[in-house]
């Protein structure tokens, strides 16, 4: 079954946890979906981290998200991802959507990454109302493939990407999940720990 984590939880995610074959069935009007739902309402937020195990193959009935909505639009939501594979969800558009970040007027959702995970579904920033949604890259970050982002406007020479200090930028590490050959991932020239959309 699916985890939805509000007011001020947090919930930890290790082993061989799997989180999979689910549907996620949204209320009339609701967009946002997420097997894994991080919603904040008190305090200073919700979290989710997940250090090990599995999300996938997970769907949504007509609502974005799927794998892992991160809603920052009341109080702040994080989604810390230090492990594991995220595969297989799909989004009622029919895209493979991991993770969602929705970042608000009130309070930021983040997404945090560090360590070995094997994101193969996009992580999804909407920037609509908040123009710094971006991937914070905490500590040493090692994929198993690069991570497919996509932006919901995809502005020449926004930040998509940052990493913490005494960590290296490294456009290899992610990969435009359009595919189109009319965007790329670069790094910052004015920012060494910066990643942009071009």
């Amino acid at each position: 079954s699916g985890i939805g984590i509000w007011g001020d939880g947090k919930v930890v995610m290790n082993g061989d946890t799997r989180i999979t074959g689910n549907k996620v069935l949204t209320e009339s009007g609701d967009e946002l979906g997420g097997t894994v739902s991080v919603k904040g309402s008190k305090n200073n937020g919700s979290s989710f981290v997940m250090n090990s195990g599995s999300i996938t193959d997970n769907t949504t009935d007509k609502a974005y998200g799927a794998g892992i909505v991160v809603n920052g639009s009341t109080k702040g939501a994080t989604a810390e991802i230090n492990g594991g594979t995220i595969s297989g969800n799909t989004n009622a558009q029919g895209v493979s959507q991991g993770v969602y970040l929705y970042k608000g007027s009130v309070k930021n959702g983040t997404i945090k990454l560090s360590g070995e995970p094997d994101i193969s579904d996009e992580i999804y920033l909407n920037d609509d109302q908040d123009q710094n949604a971006k991937i914070e890259v905490t500590a040493a970050l090692n994929p198993k493939r690069p991570i497919p982002v996509k932006d919901s406007s995809w502005t020449n020479y926004r930040t998509i990407v940052t990493y913490a200090a005494g960590l290296k930028a490294d456009a290899g590490q992610f990969t435009p999940a359009s595919g189109s050959p009319r965007q790329t991932i670069i790094r910052d020239a004015d920012d060494s720990q910066n990643l942009q959309s071009m």
